[in-house]
């Protein structure tokens, strides 16, 4: 299995493209289609799915034109998200001047499913806050967390469906629950391991105030 990263799309968010005996995944879709199809004819490899880790413009701008470059790919999405990828205002593309609405997803995920291609098999967790369908993915030995957490830090929640409370909450889980040698992989930034997010990261910080236990989103 192989992991590239790519970050030369839109507000700098990254993109992996994890191939795995000549089958391939998209994680978010941020980057030109050209880029990801060179990248496909490099590594002799079929995208099989794109999987969005949540419905904000900077992971979702091109889904819809490698979906018509390649038909047969299908765009997964956590279930709290599928509206939200096909409205301007929710996925903040409206904002940005730019506004794009998808069109809908072709797999609708929840906590726990799974996808195989090749011969390695993901897992996804539902880590809201950043937004309500926030998503990370688990992958032999890799974490893809989107903006749910970064390297010594974490996604906003001032947009709609964020919540404090339930983003430290992710965290917590994330950390508690994966083996230290994982490598994270952020949807902006460089990576990190679990390890290092354990002893540098400040979100304890916040837990110990009380925040994970508090009402307010």
């Amino acid at each position: 299995m192989t992991v590239t990263q790519f970050t030369n799309g839109m507000l700098q968010s990254n993109v992996f493209l994890i191939v795995s005996q000549g089958e391939a995944v998209l994680i978010d879709a941020g980057v030109p289609t050209e880029t990801i199809l060179n990248a496909l004819e490099e590594a002799h490899a079929t995208l099989k799915y794109i999987i969005l880790t949540h419905s904000h413009v900077d992971h979702i701008w091109y889904a819809d034109d490698l979906r018509k470059a390649l038909p047969d790919v299908l765009l997964c999405v956590h279930e709290a998200e599928s509206e939200a990828i096909k409205d301007r205002m929710d996925n903040l593309s409206y904002f940005l001047g730019q506004p794009i609405e998808l069109k809908p997803a072709d797999r609708l995920l929840t906590e726990g499913d799974t996808l195989t291609f090749g011969e390695v098999t993901l897992t996804i967790l539902h880590t809201p806050g950043h937004s309500e369908g926030g998503i990370s993915i688990a992958v032999e030995g890799h974490l893809f967390t989107g903006d749910t957490l970064f390297k010594g830090a974490w996604g906003r929640t001032d947009f709609v469906g964020g919540s404090n409370r339930k983003l430290l909450a992710s965290i917590q889980r994330l950390l508690d629950t994966s083996n230290g040698n994982t490598i994270v992989h952020a949807g902006h930034g460089v990576d990190s391991t679990v390890a290092e997010e354990r002893a540098t990261n400040p979100y304890k910080g916040f837990l110990s105030h009380g925040i994970h236990n508090s009402d307010t989103e």
